[in-house]
């Protein structure tokens, strides 16, 4: 659909269209082409313009030729250079951040494993000198059984004897006497 050059343009839709920068070649000839060298300047400046606009980088988002001037046009190129960089960098911090994160995590895990297995050591250790105090007091225990056996049989044993030799010498029916 074409428009008028005199319409208004009011839609976002269609863009304008940029005019093309026409260089002239002079068609007669006059005092450029008298000399090669003046002839020869003209055509590599032609030349470079040409290779120029067709080596143009061309930026995401940006149409191609929005800037004309070349600083600016730089400018967005390093920015966006700069930005891909930045993110690049970025990612990479955030990829070292997650890997010290996950070996940190491994070497609490590792702590945490070794506190538990020194508590339990603890724990065992104490057992052990608990049991071993149950022991001796065991042993104590047998100890005094057998040596209170050993006087209660000595005690018991020479007073039977005792009593069934001196039956005859006591006098049980004086029983308020101080002997008895």
């Amino acid at each position: 659909m074409k428009r008028n050059s005199n319409e208004s343009t009011t839609s976002l839709s269609t863009a304008p269209l940029k005019k093309m920068k026409v260089v002239k070649e002079p068609t007669s000839k006059d005092f450029n082409e008298s000399t090669p060298w003046e002839k020869d300047s003209t055509s590599k400046i032609i030349g470079s313009n040409t290779t120029y606009n067709q080596t143009k980088n061309i930026i995401e988002g940006v149409p191609e030729g929005f800037f004309e001037d070349e600083k600016l046009n730089s400018r967005v190129i390093d920015t966006i250079e700069k930005q891909a960089n930045i993110e690049q960098q970025y990612a990479d911090f955030i990829r070292e951040l997650d890997d010290a994160k996950h070996e940190e995590e491994h070497r609490e895990e590792n702590e945490e494993h070794i506190v538990a297995v020194e508590h339990d050591i603890e724990l065992i250790d104490e057992q052990i000198d608990q049991w071993k105090r149950v022991n001796r007091l065991e042993l104590r225990r047998d100890k005094l059984y057998s040596t209170v056996a050993e006087k209660s049989g000595r005690n018991t044993e020479p007073i039977m004897g005792q009593m069934s030799d001196d039956d005859s010498d006591i006098d049980l029916t004086g029983w308020r006497n101080k002997g008895i």
